[in-house]
């Protein structure tokens, strides 16, 4: 907690003297803005969050230094973005925090599969989670690999759980539709909670390619992060089912055909979009099923890198798309982004001949690299290429996901706006 006080006083350091060389009287009113969210923040931090956290009182802790996190999110929004620091200054500050939150935070259970933590499966330390806590329960997964299908109902809610890394905790399903598992079944995580954060950790189906539908992850619930996972699988990945306020960042993700897919409303920002090499000719990275246009969901996909893995490279004449719709009024945004050279000039692709392709909307915004030329796109109803910062503005974190009114809880680090 001292650090998170020590980087609040940092922050606040650095507007001031930011303020003593800005002339634009609209900048020097940001970040006095600025300069007050850190100074406020750091003053509850110590007074509140530092003795609370020495109690062992970590919700308290965790509510203070929301403070802080939402003073950078806030300044993300004005001072920072003026003077280009917005990706530096923010998310390092909120890596920070975060690491330390979930780090300090002595986990309720330990798994390890070697017999070392309290229980050997996570499919065990789940089952002593509280029903309807109103507090958080966290649970470290050591590392190794847990060979496991593990579902998490909606009665389970607030829980963090954390491994030692990507590639180091392992959660892993063997399961798929062609060995009879349905697609929730099939996952290694299938979340029904609320309020949930997975962290540091791989979440794999190991099916492969030729098995057909086979999750990796499934989210049926509100309010449900990823933070620096791997996600990786082949058909249908990444189930987003149902659900409000999804969020994954700094994540891998990889699969061959429609392996992000579902109806709920989910960003995927600041990640790595793998595309695999599958068992046909062609690959589909998205697709989106949203069944009703009254519905706020769609797939958004923002500050990504989309790029093939090395074998789906050295096999060139595999085509691959951005995406389809799975349902009528499927929604799915791609910007700011970079988009690889293997993606199809088409870009987009039917989900099967009668797709009704009016009443969807598929979008591309201000991305890059040699995959995002737009002049080859396909020219259909539905389909749009936007220029205009204020059509996209409705698809960012903050007014999509409501970011800035959740992710400060489970100190997950995020870019509220589109990039300046």
């Amino acid at each position: 907690m001292n650090i998170v006080y020590e980087e609040g006083i940092e922050l606040t350091s650095l507007f001031i003297k930011a303020g003593e060389n800005a002339t634009d009287p609209f900048l020097k009113m940001n970040i006095r803005t600025c300069i007050e969210e850190f100074d406020i923040g750091s003053y509850r931090v110590k007074t509140y969050g530092i003795p609370a956290f020495e109690k062992g009182d970590y919700a308290e802790a965790n509510n203070e230094i929301g403070f802080i996190v939402g003073g950078s999110s806030n300044c993300n929004d004005t001072g920072i973005k003026l003077f280009n620091k917005k990706v530096e200054t923010s998310f390092n500050f909120s890596r920070n925090v975060l690491d330390l939150l979930i780090s300090a935070q002595l986990p309720n259970v330990t798994v390890a599969v070697d017999g070392t933590g309290d229980y050997r499966s996570i499919v065990e330390a789940v089952g002593v989670i509280p029903n309807n806590s109103d507090t958080f329960f966290y649970i470290h997964i050591k590392a190794g690999f847990n060979y496991e299908n593990v579902h998490i109902g909606p009665e389970k809610r607030k829980i963090v759980m954390s491994g030692d890394g990507i590639g180091k905790t392992n959660v892993v399903s063997s399961l798929s539709n062609s060995s009879g598992f349905g697609i929730g079944e099939s996952a290694a995580l299938n979340i029904k909670s609320n309020y949930f954060l997975a962290k540091d950790m791989s979440i794999i189906n190991n099916a492969g390619p030729n098995a057909g539908q086979a999750v990796a992850l499934s989210t049926y619930g509100d309010y449900i992060a990823c933070y620096r996972c791997s996600i990786e699988g082949y058909q249908d990945t990444l189930y987003t089912a149902h659900g409000a306020n999804q969020f994954f960042s700094y994540c891998n993700i990889y699969g061959t055909v429609d392996f992000i897919f579902g109806d709920a409303a989910v960003v995927i920002q600041n990640s790595y979009i793998s595309v695999r090499l599958p068992s046909g000719g062609q690959t589909v990275v998205t697709a989106d099923g949203r069944i009703d246009a009254k519905l706020n969901t769609a797939i958004v996909i923002h500050n990504c890198s989309i790029s093939p893995t090395p074998e789906l490279q050295r096999n060139p004449n595999v085509k691959t798309y951005l995406g389809r719709p799975r349902k009528k009024f499927s929604l799915m945004v791609v910007m700011q982004s970079y988009l690889d050279a293997f993606i199809d000039p088409q870009g987009w692709l039917k989900f099967d001949s009668s797709s009704d392709l009016a009443s969807l909307y598929y979008a591309e915004y201000g991305n890059s690299g040699n995959g995002s030329f737009t002049s080859g796109r396909v020219n259909r109803p539905g389909y749009h290429i936007l220029n205009n910062p204020d059509d996209v503005q409705s698809f960012t974190v903050e007014k999509f996901i409501n970011g800035s009114e959740w992710l400060p809880i489970l100190g997950v680090p995020f870019i509220p706006d589109l990039i300046r």
